[in-house]
């Protein structure tokens, strides 16, 4: 009976600490720090990253990467990893948050992040915003919209006749964001009197365009009874349009079929299958294949193709001394095998993800700092590039 028991002692002990009663609270605590150092970029309708750190139900919603707060877990909570490490707030605004305060996040975090709030959306939060949609919001779209977003045949896909197809958006996307007017498409063309359109009807006022924006940012939508999820999760139709036969009969999305190999006058100089394609077009132009190249000359030209550089005096000497059948094809090899070959191709990628050795992080390119390990993923790429063979001198 003693093991059961020294189990229910540790379940006990462990529920206490995730609940500790003397653990910072969001409000009282957490709020005001929020308050003075993160609202410039954290507390306002379009957050930077999405984060809004104004009350404890949209901090643990996170930004637009996930989560930043794990509960009693400060050390995985990328929040507290900003903050700890100082990255957070940015020196830029000349704000340093005090250690004090540090801990007090760390604390709030570690004791599971409480708040006085009630945990998520309630049922009564939901059916206020279904009633002032119903009877505000709706009536206004019903007065000047539903003529061209309201038939059969909704423009643009999108219908302003229930708060469900509403939230489903049009066929470019969401038209409202939950929780955030300035980034509700809505809004923007109602504010600009882009719609209605000049003639369908007359402008929202200022007051109306008001009522909408505060529906909006109070948000609450996620648990609307009648909203179909998975419509707002599936790709819009500007982002994954029908695919047409035309589409499907597109030649590299047809089966590869073999073809027979041509007959040429000239079967001396055929190598390969490819020769002879290559061959049977030069033909019939009355045309032929060039002389080979000497051997110096073909290997610079591979050297300068896979590697950017010529062969050195070495790598010339060691080629012409192999003499044996297959030195061509075995100089390939080194070549894809060499570290310069990663080099000169692995740029084209690195390229083309924005690599750069700095950070930037001062927002002044004459002081930014060489980012600490980002070598590793450069020479994690060049690596790829590189074949494993033999290695050649460089």
């Amino acid at each position: 009976m003693r093991v059961p028991a020294l189990f229910a002692i540790a379940c006990i002990g462990a529920v206490a600490a995730e609940t500790d009663v003397t653990a910072p609270r969001f409000e009282k605590d957490i709020l005001p720090i929020f308050t003075t150092y993160c609202f410039t970029c954290h507390g306002k309708s379009t957050p930077k990253l999405g984060l809004d750190l104004r009350t404890a139900s949209s901090t643990l919603r996170g930004s637009q990467n996930g989560p930043v707060i794990e509960k009693g877990s400060p050390e995985k909570s990328l929040l507290w990893q900003k903050v700890s490490s100082k990255a957070m707030p940015p020196a830029v605004f000349g704000q340093t948050l005090p250690d004090a305060h540090i801990e007090t996040i760390r604390r709030w975090i570690a004791g599971g992040a409480p708040s006085d709030q009630p945990s998520g959306v309630t049922r009564k939060e939901v059916q206020e915003q279904i009633g002032k949609f119903d009877q505000t919001i709706l009536p206004l779209f019903k007065s000047r919209c539903v003529q061209c977003h309201g038939a059969a045949n909704p423009m643009a896909g999108l219908d302003l006749t229930s708060l469900a197809a509403l939230l489903r958006g049009s066929k470019t996307g969401p038209v409202v964001q939950d929780g955030f007017s300035d980034r509700s498409v809505l809004v923007r063309k109602l504010a600009s009197a882009a719609m209605p359109p000049p003639g369908a009807g007359k402008p929202f006022s200022e007051a109306e365009v008001r009522t909408v924006r505060e529906w909006i940012d109070k948000g609450n939508f996620s648990d609307t009874p009648g909203t179909d999820q998975a419509a707002e999760r599936a790709f819009t139709e500007a982002e994954a349009p029908a695919i047409t036969q035309k589409n499907r009969d597109f030649w590299s999305f047809r089966k590869p079929a073999a073809s027979p190999v041509p007959k040429v006058k000239d079967q001396a100089r055929v190598r390969t299958p490819i020769d002879s394609f290559v061959l049977a077009r030069l033909e019939a132009k009355g045309l032929s294949l060039s002389p080979d190249a000497p051997k110096l000359t073909l290997m610079r030209r591979a050297w300068v193709d896979l590697t950017g550089i010529p062969p050195s005096p070495e790598d010339i000497a060691q080629y012409f001394a192999d003499t044996k059948p297959g030195a061509y094809e075995r100089m390939i090899d080194r070549l894809l095998a060499s570290p310069l070959y990663g080099e000169r191709w692995g740029r084209h990628w690195l390229d083309a993800v924005g690599y750069v050795d700095t950070t930037g992080k001062d927002f002044d390119p004459g002081k930014a700092e060489l980012s600490d390990g980002i070598w590793r993923y450069r020479d994690y790429v060049i690596r790829q590039r590189t074949m494993t063979s033999p290695g050649i001198s460089s």
